[in-house]
């Protein structure tokens, strides 16, 4: 009987990753993107009740299915803010995943880094949407 309840929780929290991801995906229309001076960018603001590595696998697969694509996933928990970085392989020549995490860890007061294609930041900043969004763009038209 305990086999079979933790298999069913194992089953349900497959589902729960599977549909975090596909919200996630959601996001990607005309209407999220943003275009840059090299490529476009989809800044997604995520719940804080998104598990990081779905938002990391949503990213990626997004960036990979598009060209010369940076994607953006902002997860804010109490007084945190997550960033997962994510870049169309592509398109690593313009833009590298882990040296714009290291830029916008700056602005929200923390550290960041990782690979060419997808990298991760994080600190300790309150800032609105609209400010970070400005910060983005700003920081990927300036390269």
């Amino acid at each position: 009987k305990i086999e079979n309840i933790i298999e069913s929780k194992k089953d349900l929290e497959k589902q729960l990753d599977k549909l975090q991801i596909e919200q996630l995906a959601a996001y990607n229309n005309e209407k999220n993107i943003i275009a840059l001076s090299k490529g476009k960018l989809l800044l997604i603001e995520v719940g804080s009740n998104f598990d990081s590595k779905n938002i990391r696998v949503a990213a990626e697969n997004i960036a990979n299915n598009n060209h010369d694509f940076v994607v953006i996933c902002a997860k804010k928990t109490q007084d945190r803010l997550s960033l997962v970085i994510a870049v169309s392989r592509d398109f690593v020549s313009v833009y590298n995943a882990g040296e714009i995490a290291k830029k916008l860890s700056v602005i929200i007061n923390g550290s960041g880094g990782g690979q060419n294609t997808v990298a991760q930041a994080g600190g300790s900043c309150e800032i609105s949407h609209e400010k970070l969004k400005d910060h983005i763009v700003k920081t990927l038209n300036t390269r």
